[in-house]
């Protein structure tokens, strides 16, 4: 079985790169136009806050004046701006926060009123469904070109019970208004086959851009991070970037290290991400065994030296709709391994598909990349 050598920048062919069809929508002297980015959260420790936060990032090294509006941010950009809509609830994590944001659409005044600072902008581009009627109203009133950027639908058989009332009873509000905007993109061709099964919605795959300027494979240096987590030289790491949710099924995965510790007895396994189901959190920190490390929210700026001191990127997620983390660790030279679910066959170019569930196989996948260079280890 042979594992391909993987090069410093992925391809993935979509219907275009995000700066085509930006050039498209808006053509001539990018200075000339306003972008604005609507999002719910601006987080470091989101998924679409970080592709939001690059979009901002590269529009405005395009030339185009750029404006992000959210209920929160923790980013702090220097070529851009961030406004931040009041609330009173709260962090992003705080039931009432959660509630507002879910009910926001419904906030006719609010909406309108915040759609009347969007008047100049040229083009919107709204991340998730909390401030689709405020584009909505710009379009309506003063004549906006939006973009809705969908992420992605988590199967039904998946949903929290949350997500299933969100789904039934305020979703079907937004996707009315999201159906009139001028452009909807997926974000792989999986998350537009269910965009188009769930919602009878088409799209455009514009697939997710990572920062090769910082996940590559030169001069990275892993050293430090091994220091940190009492990692020898020689001992052979796995790697996790991702929330720590249910979703993100990262039991199995410790479940599958174990299988791996059997085989190579001095293997580490580190977690990097922040927990967003407590419970479920302790309940893994409880239960580990030693030898997995559990290194919390990591910014931006140190991930490429975790994928650095690693030898294999690993995820056994049920629900994904691009995964950055995947190609992040292939742009760093890592080979990876994934259950076959969602997009992971369209971004997986260096690595092992691994059957959903089959965690003797994901075993076995990661002793085999594991061992690659000291001897052949059959499938």
């Amino acid at each position: 079985m042979n594992v391909p050598e993987c090069e410093s920048k992925l391809f993935f062919k979509g219907d275009f790169q995000f700066s085509e069809l930006i050039k498209m929508i808006l053509p001539g002297e990018a200075s000339l136009y306003t972008v604005a980015i609507l999002i719910s959260f601006f987080l470091k420790s989101e998924g679409a806050s970080r592709v939001a936060e690059l979009q901002a990032k590269e529009l405005t090294a395009m030339g185009y004046s750029v404006v992000v509006f959210t209920f929160e941010s923790d980013i702090h950009p220097t070529d851009f701006s961030v406004k931040i809509i009041e609330s009173c609830t709260g962090t992003s994590t705080s039931k009432l926060s959660i509630l507002y944001r879910a009910l926001f659409p419904f906030n006719l005044w609010k909406s309108i009123r915040l759609s009347s600072k969007l008047k100049t902008t040229n083009l919107i581009i709204v991340h998730q469904e909390t401030l689709v009627n405020v584009a909505y109203y710009a379009k309506l009133f003063h004549g906006s070109k939006i973009i809705y950027w969908h992420h992605h639908i988590t199967e039904s058989r998946l949903m929290t019970l949350r997500e299933r009332l969100y789904n039934l009873i305020i979703s079907p509000f937004n996707w009315r208004k999201i159906k009139t905007f001028n452009f909807i993109i997926s974000i792989s061709e999986h998350s537009k086959d269910m965009l188009r099964e769930e919602k009878g919605v088409e799209s455009i795959v514009v697939y997710d851009e990572i920062e090769y300027s910082r996940f590559n494979n030169n001069n990275l240096d892993g050293t430090y991070i091994r220091k940190k987590y009492n990692i020898e030289f020689d001992d052979p790491v796995i790697l996790f970037v991702g929330r720590i949710t249910p979703t993100k099924n990262i039991h199995f995965l410790i479940s599958a290290f174990r299988i791996v510790k059997m085989k190579i007895p001095n293997a580490k396994l580190i977690i990097v991400g922040r927990a967003y189901n407590k419970p479920y959190a302790e309940s893994l920190m409880r239960n580990c065994d030693p030898g997995v490390s559990f290194a919390g929210f990591v910014a931006d700026e140190e991930l490429p030296s975790y994928y650095a001191a690693c030898d294999v990127y690993a995820t056994c997620s049920l629900v994904e709709g691009f995964n950055m983390p995947l190609v992040e660790a292939q742009a760093c030279g890592r080979s990876v391994v994934a259950f076959d679910i969602g997009p992971h066959r369209e971004v997986v170019k260096n690595g092992l598909i691994v059957a959903e569930g089959d965690l003797n196989g994901f075993g076995a996948a990661l002793i085999y990349i594991l061992t690659s260079n000291k001897g052949d280890v059959s499938l």
